[in-house]
């Protein structure tokens, strides 16, 4: 059984941030908190990082993942904004929406047998320090096995995961509800989160002049 590295975050000191990061770019496999859950995540770049994480989950390849960027800003240069979408992002991240978009050119390098990228910017200091540090897209996903249900618990993290991935950070402020997951053309809800159909809705209708 490998080694698995356990912290609390409060405890990450700038050297074992730095050498998480780096173990990242190496192919290590994290599981942190978010805004919303526990996630699981690897260099969304490293296709083999990719295909143990979503082992580990027992996650089935024709399921979409998740990709966690550190700000609108760096999302955009992975995938191809609307107008409405790029209002949207800017109500509501950071925060709990993936928003289904088609990648730019750089980002479809990312693609996974899917034709769009499902993008968030989690509203979570530690993961936000840690995207940042690492200087890419993380692919991810809520760090439970497939189909299972959501673990908030620390000590259920642990007796899970340990020895399965390279590092779990523990600690945070959760949520029970996962994001919001949404596509703009044409507009549908694929899972309600954290943020409802209807304030999108009504978001859009008080916005409507714009487009």
């Amino acid at each position: 059984m490998m080694k698995t590295r356990i912290f609390k975050i409060e405890e990450v000191t700038k050297e074992i941030m730095l050498q998480a990061v780096n173990d990242l770019k190496n192919g290590a496999v994290i599981i942190a908190p978010t805004d919303t859950v526990y996630g699981i995540m690897a260099d969304a770049l490293n296709p083999q990082a990719v295909k143990r994480m979503c082992e580990i989950k027992q996650k089935p390849s024709d399921v979409p993942l998740q990709y966690l960027a550190s700000d609108i800003k760096y999302a955009k240069r992975i995938a191809l904004f609307s107008p409405k979408a790029t209002l949207l992002a800017e109500k509501y991240w950071p925060g709990p929406l993936t928003i289904i978009v088609p990648p730019s050119k750089e980002g479809k390098k990312y693609l996974r047998g899917f034709d769009t990228l499902g993008i968030r910017v989690p509203k979570n200091d530690f993961i936000a320090n840690l995207l940042n540090a690492f200087g890419g897209v993380a692919a991810a996903s809520s760090a439970n096995l497939h189909s299972k249900p959501v673990i908030n618990s620390q000590e259920e993290l642990i007796k899970e995961f340990n020895g399965k991935v390279d590092y779990i950070f523990t600690g945070g402020q959760f949520s029970s509800e996962s994001s919001t997951v949404l596509s703009l053309e044409p507009f549908k809800i694929f899972r309600e989160g954290g943020i409802k159909e209807k304030d999108v809705l009504n978001f859009f209708a008080e916005n409507a002049n714009i487009f």
